[in-house]
């Protein structure tokens, strides 16, 4: 079933167009990721699927029915979709559990106090019930704002860059309980990001561009066969080589002549050998693995991953693709 279906929506600001005749479909219980650069429309397309804009023409509907704006609602949005975006929505002087108890009016007090614990159970909160949120790290109050936005069981959760003041870490740790969370209660999540290793955890992934879609599918079509080297960009770091480029460094491999190639870095596996064509002139240590940065005699700079430090600059090194990883645009 679908949450979301959206047919040539389009949305302007006087002289300037967010979003071109958007269309696709979001299904019950899908986790989908929007990413797209600065302006590119992410914002504009969560505010419409929340009820809380209206766009200029075509339709949105919200489980078959069509969606009502703000301009017919008196209270713009829906109870069943929650938005949480990167302010966070916090009461500032009650505790933890009683802002999670706040979420929860129209419930008797038995299922408040049930709902209440479970939640800080989940989002590991249950230490600070009794502090209030000044009181809290930046990774627990996102957390607190989650379980509030959860509490009253929405069917679809809308995040607008909700971890864009945490680091990586506890971004990524935040994520995943609100993906556990949501598979087990079977909501629907519509992630906006700019952080690649968040898009990284949905089922699919919209990529917006200049206010249209250049990309929608599954993340590893997304990340293996992206659209356009844009796409492949917004997804990590990739080598792109003209197609004479590629012959001169990887030789053995068909190419379509016509086409630039990209190849992601972890696709080139590297080899020392004394008088190859390829210098190491960086090594930067990433944490897992290091980023070898190489030169070739050829003049073109080209980015590989070593795993078990084996290579220092100034080692010359000999390289190949592993089979059917070049990206051809």
């Amino acid at each position: 079933m679908n949450v979301f279906t959206i047919r040539q929506v389009m949305k302007g600001y006087s002289d300037e167009l967010a979003l071109s005749s958007i269309s696709f479909s979001v299904q019950q219980g899908e986790f989908l990721a929007i990413v797209g650069p600065s302006g590119s429309g992410k914002t504009t397309l969560l505010n419409i699927l929340g009820g809380l804009m209206n766009p200029d023409s075509g339709k949105v509907l919200f489980k078959d029915e069509e969606m009502e704006g703000p301009d017919i609602r008196l209270v713009p949005g829906y109870e069943e979709i929650k938005v949480v975006r990167q302010d966070l929505d916090l009461r500032l002087k009650i505790s933890v559990e009683d802002n999670i108890r706040d979420a929860l009016l129209g419930y008797n007090d038995d299922f408040k106090e049930e709902k209440t614990a479970i939640l800080l159970d989940f989002f590991s909160l249950t230490p600070f019930r009794k502090k209030r949120p000044s009181q809290l790290s930046g990774g627990q109050r996102q957390r607190l704002v989650i379980a509030r936005a959860m509490a009253s069981e929405p069917e679809v959760l809308l995040l607008d860059e909700p971890f864009s003041a945490l680091d990586v870490i506890n971004s990524s740790l935040a994520l995943s309980e609100i993906k556990s969370l949501a598979a087990e209660t079977n909501t629907t999540v519509v992630l906006v990001t700019h952080q690649p290793q968040d898009a990284l955890q949905a089922d699919r992934i919209l990529v917006l561009q200049e206010g249209e879609v250049q990309q929608l599918g599954r993340v590893e079509e997304i990340y293996q066969t992206p659209a356009s080297v844009e796409v492949a960009k917004l997804f990590g770091p990739i080598n792109i080589f003209s197609p004479e480029e590629f012959q001169q460094h990887f030789p053995d491999q068909p190419l379509n002549s016509k086409s630039i190639v990209g190849v992601r870095p972890e696709d080139i596996i590297f080899e020392q050998k004394p008088g190859a064509s390829l210098i190491v002139e960086d090594v930067t240590f990433m944490g897992s693995h290091y980023l070898l940065k190489l030169k070739s005699t050829f003049g073109k700079e080209i980015m590989t991953y070593d795993f078990q430090k084996r290579c220092e600059e100034g080692d010359q090194v000999s390289i190949e693709l592993k089979n059917d990883h070049g990206m051809s645009f």
